[in-house]
């Protein structure tokens, strides 16, 4: 019984440790999950009290170690309640977010513009226990702005000759690659007073697996689907 009176917070934090076992690939990350409601889930389009919001972000890390090389990734938002729903305590919110982020030398870049919708549900005549289902859709793309600058592994080791190119230097698609994207969301937040809420959400894409690999052939970067709770 012991387990029960475990605070919340270690509860949360053994369920992300055990969740690292399904990682199958990484995303751009922030720490300031607040200042980026619309890249997590969709289901936070619209889902607060006021007229509209606006929320930006800029990420510049490693700059004294990597130079021009470090990653940087701006973002920005809006979204904003705009109808009442089949009921009076019901609304429906809509919004768009963009973000772009670069890295590397060789000025890796990845870029993306969505549109999403959520719907909210008061599920009680207080309006203090609201279920909001959402969907978020756009396309996501991917290139290599300067690909002249890449230094494969063959590189390293054919060092000593100074006129080797490597032949996989000649693959690399300088072009844009992307796919569209279908994100779903859900979240249940209730609200205990004026200040206290409590919080809950998910949100998937990136289904089907499409080939990401910046290569004209011979490349398979399969995209794993996203999960984020």
């Amino acid at each position: 019984m012991k387990i029960l009176r475990l605070p919340l917070r270690a509860v949360f934090g053994l369920m992300l440790v055990l969740s690292f076992g399904l990682s199958n690939g990484q995303d751009i990350h922030f720490t300031l999950h607040q200042m980026t409601p619309l890249a997590f889930n969709p289901a936070n389009t619209g889902g607060f009290y006021g007229s509209y919001r606006l929320s930006g972000l800029y990420r510049d890390q490693y700059r004294s170690v990597t130079g021009n090389g470090a990653y940087q990734t701006p973002t920005f938002s809006v979204d904003l309640p705009v109808i009442r729903g089949f009921k009076e305590t019901d609304w429906v919110g809509v919004g768009m977010f963009f973000y772009s982020d670069k890295s590397g030398d060789a000025g890796l870049t990845q870029s993306t513009f969505k549109i999403s919708a959520a719907y909210h549900w008061a599920m009680n005549k207080k309006g203090n226990n609201i279920l909001s289902i959402a969907y978020q859709t756009g396309s996501l793309q991917r290139e290599v702005k300067n690909p002249e600058k890449l230094i494969f592994e063959d590189n390293l080791l054919n060092s000593s000759d100074p006129s080797y190119v490597s032949p996989d230097k000649n693959l690399i698609d300088t072009k844009k690659k992307g796919f569209l994207d279908h994100v779903g969301g859900l979240k249940f937040t209730s609200k205990y007073n004026k200040t206290d809420e409590f919080t809950i959400g998910i949100a998937a894409g990136k289904f089907g697996k499409p080939n990401w690999s910046v290569m004209t052939s011979g490349g398979n970067y399969e995209v794993d689907p996203r999960v984020h709770a």
